[in-house]
Parts: C-alpha cells; structure tokens; sequence
C-alpha cells in the first residue's frame, strides 16, 4: 500500500499500477551485486574472501541469525529478573 502511495504523483502523470512492481523486478536482473557502493558485512566478507563467501553465505546468514536470537533471549532473560519500576523501566527502554 505504501508503494502506491508514494508512486501517487506517477500514477498521476500516467504510469499504470504494475509500475512499482515491473521497475524494481527489472533492476534485480541488471544489477549481481550484494550492495553497490555501501558498507555493511555481507559487502566486507565479499571483499575480504572474493571466492569463498558466496559459497558459505548460507551458512553464516544463520549462524548470524541464531547468535541474534541468543543475545535477544539472554537479554529477556535479564530483564524478567529485574524489577522494573516505571524510572529503570525508561532507562531500560532507552
């Protein structure tokens, strides 16, 4: 919904509603890279180890993912054993 309105002046202007859709599902046919021109760590492995990354990227992505999920369940964990008045709770929350 989001996408239709933020193209409202296109569509405005004449473009047809498969607009959005067509020209972002055209731009991941032209463009193979991971990230142009941004750093962020899947960009770094890919320069770091220019042949071994695409092959254990699979890999990493979950190993990432559960070690997320441990640092989030730990930190639960921590705060079910604090008492939170409404003062720690906004120092928390921050």
């Amino acid at each position: 919904m989001t996408v239709y309105a933020m193209n409202l002046p296109g569509f405005l202007a004449g473009r047809s509603l498969l607009t959005p859709l067509t020209i972002y599902a055209g731009q991941t046919s032209d463009y193979k890279e991971l990230a142009l021109n941004i750093a962020n760590f899947p960009k770094f492995l890919q320069l770091a180890f220019p042949t071994a990354v695409l092959d254990h990227y699979e890999l990493l992505k979950r190993g990432l993912m559960v070690l997320t999920c441990l640092i989030l369940l730990a930190g639960f964990w921590y705060l079910r054993r604090l008492d939170l008045i409404p003062q720690r709770f906004l120092v928390v929350a921050t």
